[in-house]
């Protein structure tokens, strides 16, 4: 009785702890990833109060109703885990991926509902009797069943994944942030495995969605030790988005960390393209003709250089700024294009 007062006790905790970040993560729809936030806490919400309605009945129909009530936040949660590194990293190839595995969630839902006349998802069920943890519901599997599981649970990992290289390639306070990702998606990854190689198998039977808990209250920390839905970032945002100048920001190894739009349609059209986000300061400058150089006294240089852009010929002013960094000895920078075609051109008429 006292596990199962623990069990209740800690789902109810963190249902109003998804709660309160649905809330806010909704308030701040405007900003990029916070729907997915938000429709991800509602999938968890979904599978903790299935699971915390099932621990509280006896009847063993209602234990299958809220069971079969929780695979609609359990197939759907790792897929909009996906989804939320897909806008962090913004390696938008994944999304056909993605949409696939939400179909694939979406069906298995729609097989475990309509199990009774097919039997592909399970084969049956059966309810342990504790006097530690109360009555048990353990559901016997298909081999389909076990397929469509583990494949669930494999997008996570490749969230995982996506979240490293990702942290590799941006701003310090950026790589805290996405470290408590990575950190909150691995405790599921691994919570789901404890629970199948090691819980069950000594007997001890503890929910998937307590498990999860941690991954809500490291997500909770993130959102507000890093301020992530300020409104600081959505305007830093559309400035760098918007600009009419293309801006590329570089690490203390001089690997490309950040560039907004315009440097993408600039350096991806050249007659040898360059992919930015796998490119150094040096492949850069190999590929601009540089016609005048100036080291100013604060340690800026400033490039007149020469491009050709989708075989016509461009002229920038390319501004390079050193920014401190932790590390000694070494800078990040910040370089900055301005076109100065038209103006070149006129000088030129003027001679």
């Amino acid at each position: 009785m006292g596990w199962k007062f623990l069990q209740s006790f800690l789902l109810m905790s963190s249902i109003f702890i998804m709660l309160f970040v649905a809330f806010y993560a909704f308030k701040h729809r405007n900003m990029k990833t916070s729907l997915i936030l938000f429709f991800m806490m509602i999938s968890a919400l979904v599978w903790t109060v299935g699971d915390y309605f099932e621990i509280q009945s006896n009847d063993v129909t209602y234990m299958i109703f809220w069971r079969n009530f929780q695979q609609i936040g359990a197939f759907t949660l790792p897929v909009l885990s996906l989804l939320l590194s897909i806008q962090i990293t913004q390696r938008k190839h994944l999304y056909t991926f993605a949409w696939f595995s939400l179909g694939v969630a979406v069906a298995s839902v729609l097989l475990i509902y309509t199990n009774e006349l097919h039997y592909f998802m399970r084969l049956g069920y059966e309810v342990l009797e504790s006097d530690t943890f109360g009555n048990v519901l353990v559901v016997k599997s298909t081999l389909l069943g076990l397929i469509l599981v583990s494949y669930n649970f494999m997008l996570p990992i490749i969230a995982i994944i996506s979240l490293s290289i990702h942290h590799q390639r941006v701003s310090t306070i950026s790589k805290s942030l996405i470290l408590i990702f990575i950190i909150a998606f691995a405790w599921t990854v691994l919570s789901v495995f404890l629970k199948v190689s090691l819980l069950s198998g000594i007997g001890l039977h503890v929910s998937i969605s307590v498990l999860y808990i941690p991954t809500v209250i490291l997500i909770f920390y993130g959102l507000f030790r890093y301020n992530f839905f300020t409104i600081a970032p959505i305007a830093r945002e559309k400035i760098f988005d918007i600009s009419t100048q293309g801006v590329i920001v570089s690490d203390e190894l001089g690997a490309v960390v950040d560039y907004n739009s315009y440097a993408y349609d600039l350096f991806s059209h050249l007659e040898h393209p360059l992919e930015l986000r796998k490119a150094t300061l040096i492949d850069i400058l190999g590929r601009v003709e540089i016609l005048e150089i100036k080291y100013l006294d604060n340690a800026e240089i400033h490039r007149d250089v020469r491009i050709f852009n989708k075989g016509e010929e461009m002229f920038f002013l390319m501004k390079s700024y050193p920014i401190a960094s932790k590390k000694k000895g070494l800078m990040r920078h910040i370089c900055i294009f301005t076109n100065q075609t038209l103006q070149k051109l006129q000088a030129d008429d003027l001679v």
